[in-house]
């Protein structure tokens, strides 16, 4: 059974409204985490910033095309950041995803 059939299923017992609601309600919760981590990413590499005298979008585009020493340090603080793109990532695709702008088109 596929997920629109349950959510059709949900909304036929509980309500497209309630469940709609609901839905929302667990987006706007993911997203409030996504922008938690977000801020909590950016704290954590500030201090390998100051180290290295870079922002992290600098050093990234280094690491990936080799020039930066693969220091354990380096290796640690491009792990952060790789974690804070795939945040990142994941809060763009919720904001940009036709079901999210589906969901608060419908709670208005």
């Amino acid at each position: 059974m596929n997920t629109d059939v349950r959510i059709d299923e949900f909304a036929s017992l509980f309500g497209e409204k309630r469940v709609r609601g609901t839905l929302k309600k667990m987006a706007d919760i993911e997203i409030s985490h996504c922008r938690l981590n977000l801020d909590r990413a950016r704290e954590a590499l500030v201090p390998f910033e100051k180290r290295f005298r870079m922002k992290s979008e600098e050093a990234w585009e280094k690491y990936q095309q080799g020039e930066l020493e693969d220091d354990i340090e380096i290796m640690e603080w491009m792990g952060l950041y790789e974690n804070f793109l795939a945040v990142a990532d994941q809060l763009q695709r919720i904001k940009n995803s036709r079901a999210y702008a589906e969901l608060l088109s419908s709670a208005n």
